[in-house]
């Protein structure tokens, strides 16, 4: 039989547990992703955004094969870079961290989604920096 007492550190215990979970939470990444659908006439487009943490920003972008891609990426600090997946999650086509650049270009090698994906670098991922960012992407 649970006296009040006891119920009270019961719950006591079970609040705490609760803490220590939600605070775990936040170096769990999540990745939100948004179609870009290019305006009538116009060969790309300019998106606004922002990241923190373990965030990942994803851009799906169709796209046919032999197309010219130029993607530019403008963070507010040298943390936040770009990575581009061609279709069926392959090996990047690019990954800016590794070349320390923030602009690409290259001929599409199949048709389909690529993904343009925006991302901290994994120590400021894990300090929690955040960086907001233009990023541009153009087909031709």
């Amino acid at each position: 039989m649970l006296t009040s007492s006891s119920l009270a550190k019961h719950l006591a215990l079970f609040a705490s547990a609760l803490v220590l979970i939600c605070l775990a939470m936040p170096a769990w990444s999540a990745t939100q992703t948004s179609r870009l659908i290019f305006a009538q006439d116009t060969i790309g487009s300019v998106v606004h955004g922002e990241i923190r943490g373990t965030t990942i920003r994803d851009y799906l972008v169709r796209a046919k094969r032999g197309q010219t891609m130029k993607v530019s990426l403008l963070p507010s600090n040298h943390y936040a870079f770009v990575t581009v997946i061609p279709p069926g999650g392959q090996a990047p086509l690019f990954v800016g961290e590794s070349s320390d650049e923030r602009d690409w270009a290259g001929i599409l090698p199949a048709s389909g989604d690529y993904r343009v994906r925006v991302l901290m670098n994994e120590a400021a991922a894990r300090r929690g920096v955040c960086a907001t960012y233009d990023l541009a992407i153009s087909l031709r």
